[in-house]
């Protein structure tokens, strides 16, 4: 019998990525220049991106959407799946921050495989005005084999 468990937690917003340099600050909100993404992007804004159905509709998407790689020994892993959410809303750039994508596991491909169907976010706005913001999405997995 095969048991999977799924832990999947949203993480608004972690580190920048590597490419990541201070450019932009203002009172209350500071972006920094990022070349992956091409332009200014935010960590911490004044209203964060909200996915439709907020946390709880994001959880739900992923766990119906995520296909489970099939293995034939128990395991255990954890992915974090860093993405940016433009100012239109859109998720663009998913990737595994510290990998490259040859050195990416199944488990990665699915789960950046799942944000990429996501629907297009409310967009994270900076003193009002809409602003790009780089997100983490954490899922932790553990798939029993008995």
């Amino acid at each position: 019998m095969l048991r999977i468990f799924l832990i999947a937690i949203l993480i608004s917003v972690n580190a920048a990525s590597a490419w990541s340099q201070q450019v932009v600050t203002d009172d209350s909100c500071k972006g920094t220049y990022d070349s992956l993404y091409g332009g200014p992007v935010f960590l911490f804004v004044n209203e964060m991106p909200v996915y439709p159905g907020g946390d709880y509709g994001q959880v739900k998407f992923f766990n119906e959407h995520f296909r489970y790689p099939v293995r034939e020994e128990t395991y255990q892993t954890r992915v974090a799946v860093s993405y940016f959410v433009t100012p239109a809303g859109k998720i663009v750039h998913p990737h595994i921050s510290g990998k490259s994508p040859k050195e990416y596991t199944l488990v990665d491909q699915e789960a950046i495989r799942v944000i990429k169907l996501m629907r297009r976010f409310k967009p994270g706005k900076c003193n009002g005005r809409k602003v790009a913001v780089m997100m983490t999405y954490r899922v932790s997995c553990m798939i029993l084999q008995e």
